[in-house]
C-alpha cells in the first residue's frame, strides 16, 4: 500500500473511531442493561454455584466434548507444559484445581504444545475486554460501577443494533467485563478494532484467539474477588454431552 492509501485509510479509521466516541453516551443511555436484567436474560440461570463459578461447566457450555482446549497460566505454553491442551471431556473429568485460572477462546490442532496463532484449528469465539474507554481504566468504586453499566449497555447494542450473537458475559473480579461473542466475519472485526478504544475494548485482543481471558471462580489477584459468570448460553448440541436440559 502507497503513503496515499495509507492516509486513506488512516483518516476513515480515525472518522470511524470519532464516530463511536461521539455516540457513545447515545448508546450508554439507550441500550441500558443493568446486572440484574442481564442476569434475567440468561439462557442459563445464574442461580447456583455450577453456573455462576464453575470453571469446567463454562467449558462445556462453549466447546463441544471433543474440542481441544488450553487453559492456564499465562506462561504455561510450550513442551513442558503439554498437559495444559485436553479435550473438554478431559477436563471436566479433572479435577477442578487442574484447570488454570485462563483459557483461550480457540480450539486447537491436536498435539499442540504451544499458545501461538499458528496451532489454532479454529476461532469460533471473540472476546471483548472492556478495560475502560479511551485506555483510561476505572480507579474508584463509582468508576468501576459505571464502567460496567456502560460496558453492559455496548455489549446490548452489538447484540441488538448490530446482530452480534452472545456466548457468555463474564466479570473478571477485577476492573472489566469480558463479552463472548460467536466470532463475526473478519470485516466486522476489522471495523470494531477502529472503533474498539472509543468504545472502552481492548483493540488489541480483538481476533486473538490465542491469548488467554479469565475463567470463572478465579480470585484476582488485586482485589481477591472471584469472577464470576453474568450470561451464559445453552451448551451446544452433542449427544456425548452429560449436561442435563434441565439446566436453563
Amino acid at each position: 500500500m502507497d503513503r496515499a492509501a495509507e492516509r486513506r485509510v488512516e483518516a476513515s479509521r480515525a472518522k470511524l473511531s470519532s464516530a463511536a466516541r461521539s455516540k457513545r453516551n447515545e448508546i450508554i443511555s439507550d441500550y441500558r442493561w443493568t446486572p440484574a436484567d442481564v442476569w434475567d436474560s440468561s439462557p442459563q440461570k445464574i442461580d447456583c454455584h455450577l453456573v455462576e463459578f464453575d470453571p469446567r461447566h463454562f467449558l462445556q457450555s462453549l466447546f463441544p466434548q471433543d474440542a481441544i482446549v488450553w487453559t492456564g497460566e499465562v506462561h504455561q505454553s510450550g513442551v513442558s507444559h503439554a498437559d495444559r491442551w485436553r479435550t473438554v471431556l478431559q477436563w471436566q473429568n479433572a479435577p477442578e484445581h487442574d484447570l488454570g485460572a485462563m483459557v483461550a477462546p480457540a480450539r486447537w490442532k491436536p498435539a499442540t504444545v504451544s499458545r501461538a496463532t499458528g496451532n489454532v484449528l479454529a476461532s469460533p469465539y471473540t472476546v471483548l475486554d472492556f478495560d475502560g474507554f479511551d485506555g483510561i481504566k476505572p480507579e474508584t468504586p463509582d468508576q468501576l460501577q459505571d464502567h460496567i453499566s456502560a460496558s453492559l449497555a455496548i455489549t446490548r447494542w452489538l447484540i441488538d443494533r448490530l446482530d452480534w450473537k452472545l456466548a457468555a458475559i463474564l466479570w473478571s473480579g477485577g476492573k472489566s467485563i469480558h463479552a463472548w461473542f460467536h466470532t463475526p466475519p473478519p470485516a466486522v472485526l476489522e471495523s470494531l478494532r477502529d472503533t474498539a478504544t472509543a468504545l472502552g475494548v481492548d483493540a488489541g485482543l480483538i481476533g486473538r484467539a490465542e491469548h488467554p481471558c479469565r475463567l470463572p471462580g478465579q480470585t484476582h489477584a488485586k482485589t481477591g474477588k472471584m469472577s464470576n459468570v453474568l450470561w451464559l448460553q445453552i451448551p451446544p448440541a452433542d449427544p456425548s454431552s452429560p449436561i442435563a436440559p434441565s439446566i436453563q
